[in-house]
């Protein structure tokens, strides 16, 4: 979604872009937890999503789009778009038209989308308040396991034990992409 939407940007016109980075940038503007609680609002059985689903015909009852998994990758991926849209935009808002299309024949610029998924990843490694809140306890991401160790369980050891795997393991992927592009640059 990240690499569509930077790349429309790009290539409207200055009104337009406008008003899609300002679409973009409003969640921060706003509280997380805020913004999830609009989520929920919008995503619910009254939802603005059920409602047109339903006048279109294409659901005859709510779908469930709220605590569970769907949900929880809903709020994720819009929590983290931006982070995905705003580099890659800054990129492509640079090459010409033209440049780009003899790019794309030759094949190039897989490094510029695999290094936005990267910044994605950190990002939603740590989410905690949207699986929590959108998810409805029923949906565990690390940091929601590892939170509910040290606070309800009292099992201190066990969740920074799973906050370091968590970490090392981020470095671990981080430092493999980056031997990754780093080779595919020389190449």
């Amino acid at each position: 979604l990240g690499y569509p939407t930077a790349y429309v940007m790009s290539r409207v016109g200055p009104g337009m872009r406008r008003l899609l980075m300002l679409a973009l940038m409003l969640q921060f503007f706003s509280v997380n937890v805020t913004r999830i609680y609009a989520l929920i609002l919008i995503l619910g059985n009254n939802g603005v999503v059920n409602r047109s689903l339903m006048g279109l015909g294409l659901a005859d009852r709510p779908v469930g789009l709220i605590y569970n998994e769907p949900g929880v990758t809903i709020g994720l991926v819009s929590a983290a778009l931006p982070f995905a849209v705003f580099p890659i935009y800054s990129v492509l808002g640079r090459i010409a038209p033209s440049l780009a299309e003899a790019a794309q024949t030759l094949g190039a610029d897989r490094t510029l989308v695999a290094s936005s998924v990267v910044i994605v990843f950190l990002y939603s490694l740590g989410a905690f308040a949207t699986p929590v809140l959108l998810g409805g306890g029923f949906v565990d991401l690390i940091a929601v396991f590892s939170y509910e160790q040290a606070v309800n369980l009292s099992n201190y050891g066990f969740a920074a034990a799973g906050a370091v795997v968590t970490l090392g393991c981020a470095f671990v992927l981080v430092y493999a992409f980056n031997r990754v592009v780093e080779a595919w640059i020389r190449a």
